[in-house]
């Protein structure tokens, strides 16, 4: 009885204990959701496999202590499986390396699909296609598709992410008023604004003979520049036109 005591006991405590770390991590993925993070999805990901591992690990530790209670010697088991997992160890280590590389690169949400990446130390560059516990998959500048381990990621330039200033020359007559200019410019600042992106006069920037060059300026999100550059010339020239501000001639 006293046998059938403890094994129940173990048993309960190993119960209790994946359904401890299953709370914790079901807990902590439903606040990722809930605050609308960027990469929840792939921690939830690391979570569910941190809680299966957890249980694959719990389920062994009590198989062994329950074993040890029913007098199976229990020594032979676990050295048999500290040797095979050294074996297993040796002849996977790359895998292994992928895989944990690859658990880094979600949870620190280093890219993601759709991003444009660089890797100095492989020469590598493109869109990222897929990104997965062992390997990542990029499109190249040709359209090549190029299969990479995650073990070989060590150092990542994401071009996709953080902000770039942009700089738009408005060349104007050397008559144009300055005063005038400034405040069309201004409109077309204060049009064109928005909450992420804050576009201003940087004020008159050359003079040449016969021309003045005004320039708006900004700090935009990657690969919204482009479009932002296009609108505000537009913007510009037909807020000089509306203003009777001619632009300087072609040289």
């Amino acid at each position: 009885m006293s046998i059938v005591l403890r094994i129940v006991l173990v048993l309960l405590l190993a119960l209790a204990a994946v359904e401890v770390v299953s709370v914790v991590f079901r807990r902590l993925e439903v606040l990722d959701r809930a605050h609308g993070r960027r990469r929840a999805a792939r921690r939830a990901t690391l979570y569910r496999l941190i809680v299966s591992a957890t249980r694959y690990v719990v389920v062994f530790i009590a198989l062994i202590i329950v074993l040890d209670f029913l007098g199976v010697h229990t020594t032979s088991i676990l050295a048999a499986a500290g040797i095979v997992g050294l074996a297993v160890a040796f002849g996977a280590q790359n895998f292994v390396q992928d895989v944990v590389t690859g658990l880094s690169l979600m949870y620190e949400d280093t890219y993601q699909v759709g991003e444009s990446v660089f890797f100095p130390a492989l020469a590598l560059s493109g869109t990222v296609e897929e990104v997965g516990l062992r390997i990542t998959r990029i499109v190249g500048s040709t359209g090549e598709l190029i299969t990479l381990p995650n073990r070989l990621v060590s150092e990542v330039a994401n071009y996709s992410r953080g902000a770039v200033s942009l700089s738009v020359p408005i060349p104007l007559d050397v008559g144009c008023d300055p005063a005038a200019v400034r405040a069309a410019l201004a409109a077309v600042a204060e049009q064109l604004s928005t909450p992420e992106v804050a576009v201003r006069v940087a004020g008159l920037t050359a003079v040449v003979p016969g021309a003045v060059t005004w320039t708006l300026s900004a700090t935009v999100p990657t690969g919204q520049q482009g479009a932002l550059a296009t609108n505000l010339r537009e913007a510009a020239v037909a807020a000089c036109h509306a203003h009777g501000l001619a632009l300087a001639p072609a040289p």
